[in-house]
């Protein structure tokens, strides 16, 4: 019920760049198409055949029609019926696999369930032109990491809107960043977080080792080079943005990520993450973030997993909300009203 009207992360513009391309995925339990067609724009439909609903696609990759994987009846590119095998119906004008909504952001392909939805622009109000110095329509993909974790994507939404948590679960992100400092604001669906970077190394009370190793990463993220046309704390922060309810970006200094939550279950969730980079970016650096990107994203999913067990306690009741939790509280409120 939750995903049923909202704007969701399926794809990559990149993905989708000739003519036939398409990829494949489903949103709020609907299986859907989206692809590149001959008139050169996006289309979204269902990807379940009028006749019997068996998938009309498959997989991702590119093709000059569907043909059902069931009986075989067949689709343009633009999802009308074209050919019924063994069948002297003959297919109407206005037989089209159901239609829904599709638009792009900078590389990203969203799309919407609702065909009666607002567009994306009207959802994310001022929040393109808030982050428009990151030339989100410049960069380019490098590499998708996909992790799962046994706790409900909610838990690891909530865990994602807030900061509290660094000092005790990323000792890594702390000794680069000014945690105790991170800055919440909002907006209608969502709010997005600041954190800046430290100038001297922050030292974590563990092992040499330990502490060796924090040191080196402070200082590799310090070091990193900004992305071209950055000033002020764009060029030395992180945001964290969270336009639609399950996906948010990572807007750092030297690249850009997107991840979303996706339930495989109630309880198991898939993380999907893409890392941006500047074109030309050298391969050092994209590496050095990625890993730096992956162990943030382990710590998350394990601390997520110990509080998903801890919530099926009958000793556990809800408490109070912390002064840097306002993005969690913001995050409960839009839950509430998508149920209204």
């Amino acid at each position: 019920m939750i995903f049923q009207n909202l704007w969701h992360w399926v794809g990559r513009v990149d993905q989708l760049s000739q003519v036939g391309d398409y990829i494949t995925c489903g949103v709020a339990q609907k299986p859907i198409v989206v692809v590149r067609s001959d008139d050169g724009g996006l289309r979204k439909f269902s990807n379940a055949c009028l006749h019997r609903a068996g998938p009309a696609a498959r997989n991702n990759g590119n093709a000059k029609y569907f043909r059902c994987f069931y009986h075989g009846w067949t689709y343009d590119l633009a999802g009308q019926l074209r050919a019924t095998p063994q069948y002297e119906r003959q297919p109407q004008d206005d037989s089209f696999l159901p239609q829904m909504g599709v638009e792009t952001w900078g590389p990203f392909v969203v799309i919407n369930p609702d065909p009666n939805s607002v567009s994306p622009s009207d959802s994310l109000g001022d929040l393109r032109d808030r982050f428009v110095e990151y030339r989100l329509e410049d960069v380019s993909f490098r590499r998708r990491v996909v992790l799962e974790a046994d706790c409900n994507w909610k838990v690891l939404e909530e865990n994602a809107r807030e900061c509290y948590h660094c000092f005790r679960v990323h000792p890594y992100f702390t000794a680069a960043y000014e945690v105790e400092n991170a800055i919440t604001e909002r907006f209608d669906l969502g709010p997005f977080l600041f954190v800046d970077q430290r100038n001297k190394t922050f030292l974590t009370k563990t092992e040499e080792s330990a502490v060796s190793l924090t040191r080196d990463m402070a200082a590799f993220r310090r070091s990193s080079p900004a992305r071209r046309g950055l000033q002020g704390q764009e060029a030395t922060g992180l945001y964290f943005v969270f336009p639609f309810a399950n996906f948010y970006l990572t807007l750092a200094r030297d690249h850009m990520s997107a991840r979303r939550m996706v339930p495989v279950d109630v309880e198991p969730t898939r993380s999907e993450r893409d890392f941006f980079f500047e074109p030309d970016e050298a391969q050092e650096i994209v590496d050095d973030n990625i890993e730096f990107g992956i162990q943030n994203m382990k710590e998350d999913l394990e601390i997520c997993e110990s509080v998903q067990k801890g919530l099926h306690s009958r000793f556990h009741n809800p408490g109070c909300y912390a002064p840097k939790e306002l993005a969690v509280h913001h995050f409960h409120g839009l839950l509430r009203r998508m149920f209204v």
